[in-house]
């Protein structure tokens, strides 16, 4: 299980959904979006 408090991986989440918010500017393919919703949902998990 993911710990909520792992700030290693919390900061690899927010890195990750950055990216895919850049690449989402210049595309929208349905994978980038599923990953980035994927991102989004981890991160809600520390929220």
């Amino acid at each position: 299980l993911l710990q909520r408090k792992d700030p290693v991986l919390k900061a690899f989440l927010k890195k990750e959904k950055q990216r895919y918010e850049e690449i989402l500017t210049k595309t929208d393919a349905a994978e980038i979006r599923a990953a980035y919703a994927y991102c989004v949902s981890a991160l809600e998990v520390f929220q």
